[in-house]
């Protein structure tokens, strides 16, 4: 299988993984009226189908590409948890929804990763909690003052506060640095299985190389694939 049909593959792939990435509940949950015309907002941004057809091509490949498709979904559950949790309730929660503005609000949510409108500055399109610019990295309402202070008061800690691939939360008055491949485990091994039976599929030598280095990349070392919802 040549890597240029894989990655045209991916392509297609990671954009369903993005609409299949967390599963949906029953029933249409209640949530305020969004804050902006989500309406003309969605109308800023062009649809472009992808489309996969399975004809004509080998069953093993298939199969490849399917594997693919469940790594991007589990990279993308880890992108909704960094970005907005809250977010990402609200978009499994409206997937019963019937009415054509709570649908067109769900995709806006999809695009946006967040409840935080991207072409307007990170507002809130939907309810009032504050844009935080450390998302849910750093603890809400922490400044670069505060860090900096604490990591002065505690310079043992320096390397773990600052370190770039870690979750930065509070613990009482302490702030502690929990690693990525720690506090997204239950996605990250699941992605890292995906990608390794990925590469036991394919064909292609490099490619399935690549596959195998990103599934034993330690996230703390080096950063792993990474697939956002926009």
């Amino acid at each position: 299988m040549k890597i240029s049909h894989v990655v045209s593959c991916v392509a297609g792939s990671i954009f369903l993984a993005s609409a299949m990435s967390a599963q949906t509940s029953p029933g249409c949950i209640p949530h305020p009226e969004p804050n902006e015309n989500v309406g003309a907002q969605l109308a800023k941004f062009r649809r472009i189908d992808i489309p996969f057809s399975t004809a004509g091509v080998p069953a093993r490949e298939v199969a490849l590409v399917r594997k693919l498709v469940e790594a991007s979904q589990s990279i993308e559950s880890i992108y909704w948890r960094q970005s907005d949790p809250e977010a990402l309730q609200l978009y499994n929660g409206l997937a019963a929804c019937t009415k054509p503005s709570d649908q067109q609000l769900r995709r806006f949510l999809l695009i946006n990763g967040s409840r935080y409108d991207l072409l307007n500055e990170n507002k809130a399109f939907i309810g009032n909690d504050p844009f935080f610019p450390g998302r849910e990295l750093l603890p809400h309402g922490i400044t670069q003052k505060e860090i900096d202070a604490y990591v002065a008061a505690h310079p043992g800690k320096k390397a773990e506060i600052y370190n770039p691939l870690t979750v930065v939360k509070r613990q009482g008055t302490e702030l502690v640095g929990v690693p990525y491949h720690v506090e997204f485990k239950q996605w990250l091994e699941p992605a890292a299985k995906a990608l390794r039976e990925a590469a036991a599929l394919s064909d292609d030598k490099s490619f399935a190389n690549f596959l195998r280095l990103r599934a034993d990349a330690r996230p703390d070392r080096r950063p792993v694939i990474y697939v956002s919802a926009h």
